[in-house]
């Protein structure tokens, strides 16, 4: 694989890891064709939301050692996934107790 794409791009198979690797998980995750498209734009969307957040956190430390700056950077990005991973819990709790309330609101109202 990676001498062919090599042969035909002209570009090393590194620069294509992400994409192939999204391309497998949704594969090997999905149920049905449209779960595979669901889980691949979910992917890429998740790693285009995360990129402000690399770059804000490369230019805020700039001045630290190589093994400081890894160590940080690998705690910033699993407090980020923390957080996004909360947020995206409580929005979907929030919701199903919606969806509750309108039920019980909308058999009270028919009683």
């Amino acid at each position: 694989m990676e001498a062919l794409i090599r042969l035909t791009t002209g570009k090393s198979a590194t620069e294509f890891v992400f994409s192939y690797l999204v391309i497998i998980l949704s594969i090997a995750e999905s149920t049905s064709f449209v779960n595979t498209i669901i889980i691949t734009l979910s992917c890429i969307c998740s790693f285009a939301l995360t990129i402000p957040f690399i770059f804000a956190f490369k230019q805020r430390n700039n001045e630290v050692t190589e093994e400081k700056y890894y160590c940080r950077l690998f705690l910033y990005i699993a407090i980020l996934i923390l957080v996004i991973s909360c947020g995206f819990f409580l929005i979907f709790k929030y919701l199903k107790t919606q969806k509750k309330i309108n039920k019980i609101i909308i058999t009270d109202d028919t009683e």
